[in-house]
């Protein structure tokens, strides 16, 4: 029984918070804070993976491409990946 009384709040829920026409408001306001500041923090410690790759490589005389890669990607991610949850948020509102 506990099971479907479950099921069917996950069911109703999105048509509940749908109700309301402004009902993305406060999730986007939030996500607006979180992803400035996760972002910020972020960015900050793939710079110094960067640099201390770059010293690593230095030290070794040995450039390892696929970590840089692996870096150079998350980095990628961290700056576009704010952007995308912002618009997915004002495409459903």
């Amino acid at each position: 029984m506990s099971k479907f009384l479950l099921l069917l709040i996950i069911i109703l829920l999105p048509s509940i918070a749908y109700a309301d026409p402004n009902w993305v408001a406060p999730a986007e306001k939030g996500i607006t804070a979180l992803t400035g500041n996760i972002a910020k923090i972020a960015a900050g410690i793939v710079g110094l993976g960067v640099v201390c790759m770059g010293v690593w490589a230095a030290a070794t005389q040995r450039i390892e491409w696929n970590k840089l890669w692996i870096l150079v990607f998350a980095g990628l991610l961290i700056t576009v990946g704010p952007s995308l949850v912002k618009w997915f948020l004002e495409l459903m509102g």
